[in-house]
């Protein structure tokens, strides 16, 4: 009998310490239930918070993009107008761009197919962002170990071509130029797009737009390029400082070749055009003094160099080129003359 109590004390002990061991694990998967609940919730706020913040940077960069309904009509400016203390006009300073816009009607479709082929060749497919172009650059840069292909769509570099040029590569600014290429897809045409393209994109050698680009390269009009020099052309895009520097000469025309090659593979050109094209030996102009790229100052030279410094530090390059400027100065011009009539004077009488 009590040994019968012993043991049922025993197995009383042993449900008790079962119980408490329970309770005590029950406790501390609720300790880790609770830490994790708050862990995600702490995360959840904190990915809220980024994301906030992302879209508000994102608006910010928006700012600087106008109503895209002026591209219908697009003109760039680029000149700066002066007028003096009496708000009298004085002089014009010239675009120092040199460009042409033309219709796409006015642009062989070897170039088009040709840019098409060596920047986006999807570009009739997707909808201003491509992702597996994005995911193919992304890929072949990382087996090259350097970035030796850009995931940009030609309507994403349209839009920083217009609007983000001077802007530091951050995700922000990709972000915006993202939303303003999906904007600009959601308002024009392809056809458009690349219209607009053609005549922004910058060909090297101080060459904006393809009207531009084909005069100073083969002395023709854009309607007027073969097959072999669009690719030439096309080619410069990616690289376009190498177009003028004679000891990379043959980095271009492999370029040149590369696009010809991909022309053929997307079925852009025959295999007989394919080897025309190659063969073709390409006759560069002869660079003229009007080809060299001057911004003169017309009069005043002294004051207006002062003047458009100031204006560099108030607005971008880009900014000029789009809307160009009426700039309202105190100059009095007899005043002006006056003293750069004293100035060159002194200037002569001055020890060599």
């Amino acid at each position: 009998m009590f040994l019968k109590r012993q043991k049922s004390q025993r197995q009383s002990v042993q449900q008790l310490q079962s119980l408490k061991q329970a309770e005590a694990c029950s406790r501390s998967k609720q300790a880790t239930r609770t830490i994790i609940a708050r862990f995600l919730q702490a995360a959840a706020a904190g990915a809220c918070l980024l994301s906030l913040l992302l879209v508000i940077s994102i608006a910010l960069e928006l700012r600087r993009v106008p109503d895209l309904a002026f591209l219908a009509n697009y003109q760039p400016v680029g000149q700066v107008q002066v007028f003096d203390r009496s708000d009298r006009h004085i002089c014009d300073i010239a675009d120092t761009e040199r460009r042409k816009i033309i219709p796409l009607s006015q642009i062989t479709p070897h170039l088009q197919r040709a840019v098409l082929t060596a920047e986006d060749h999807h570009f009739y497919e997707h909808h201003g962002i491509d992702p597996l172009g994005i995911g193919r650059a992304l890929l072949a840069n990382i087996q090259a170990g350097h970035a030796v292909q850009g995931g940009s769509t030609i309507t994403q570099q349209l839009a920083k071509n217009l609007f983000f040029e001077d802007e530091k590569r951050t995700l922000v600014v990709k972000l915006a130029e993202a939303f303003v290429a999906g904007e600009l897809e959601h308002r024009y045409s392809k056809e458009k797009i690349l219209e607009l393209y053609l005549n922004e994109v910058y060909f090297g050698n101080g060459a904006y737009g393809i009207e531009q680009a084909a005069s100073l390269y083969f002395d023709k009009h854009a309607a007027q390029l073969t097959v072999a020099e669009s690719a030439y052309i096309a080619g410069l895009i990616r690289s376009p400082s190498r177009g003028g520097i004679k000891s990379l000469a043959r980095e271009t025309i492999a370029r040149q070749k590369e696009v010809l090659g991909k022309m053929l593979e997307y079925g852009y050109i025959t295999p007989e055009q394919a080897r025309s094209a190659r063969a073709q030996i390409l006759v560069f102009k002869r660079p003229t003094t009007k080809d060299k790229i001057t911004c003169p100052l017309p009069i005043y030279p002294y004051y207006l160099s002062y003047v458009l410094e100031q204006v560099k530090e108030l607005f971008t390059e880009g900014e000029i080129q789009r809307q160009g400027l009426k700039i309202y100065t105190n100059l009095d011009p007899s005043a002006q003359e006056a003293a750069e009539k004293v100035l060159t004077q002194e200037m002569k009488h001055a020890p060599a």
